[in-house]
């Protein structure tokens, strides 16, 4: 979630608070991160009940251009809290089709017991190994990336060319 980047003073611990944090030191800035940087964007686990009501902000840590490497072990340290202190099977786990997030679905690959398929869509829970995750891209996120994909190829803005088959796929195609 993009979030607009500031310092805010906690006049209850005297921090000052806007800083890349993702709860690791390790984690924080084992990228392209500085130790200075202010975050830009918050990753949130936030936990939603399939047949309840239930819904709340699990976690939340400060980013700057979040990896794969950093949400999977924040991702499975949320996933034993729910799992093993609060009882909560987790089943499901939803993002937006940003690069890290689907990079972060495919690290999970080997760990199914359908090895080799190109499509990851889920991976056992290795804290009930009885029971799969299942991974779920934001469609209208996607479908929107494709949009501006091929508007961008070709006779729209020219900064990209997609093909399929040996064929350009154009932005006139569509518009027909």
């Amino acid at each position: 979630m993009k979030i607009r980047d500031n310092l805010v003073f906690d006049k209850h611990n005297g921090q000052l608070i806007g800083y890349v944090d993702l709860g690791d030191p390790s984690l924080n800035y084992g990228t392209f991160q500085d130790i200075d940087d202010l975050a830009t964007h918050v990753l949130v686990y936030y936990v939603r009940g399939i047949a309840s009501d239930l819904k709340f902000s699990l976690a939340y840590f400060a980013t700057k251009c979040v990896t794969s490497f950093q949400i999977m072990p924040t991702f499975w340290e949320a996933v034993s809290i729910l799992e093993l202190k609060c009882k909560l099977p987790v089943i499901a786990a939803v993002s937006d089709g940003a690069s890290p997030n689907r990079k972060f679905y495919r690290m999970h690959g080997l760990m199914d017991d359908k090895i080799g398929n190109s499509v990851v869509n889920r991976t056992i829970n290795f804290y009930a190994p009885d029971r799969y995750i299942w991974f779920f891209a934001d469609a209208p996120h996607l479908m929107k990336t494709f949009r501006n994909c091929i508007y961008h190829s070709g006779d729209g803005k020219h900064t990209r060319k997609i093909w399929k088959d040996n064929y350009q796929i154009l932005w006139r195609h569509f518009k027909k």
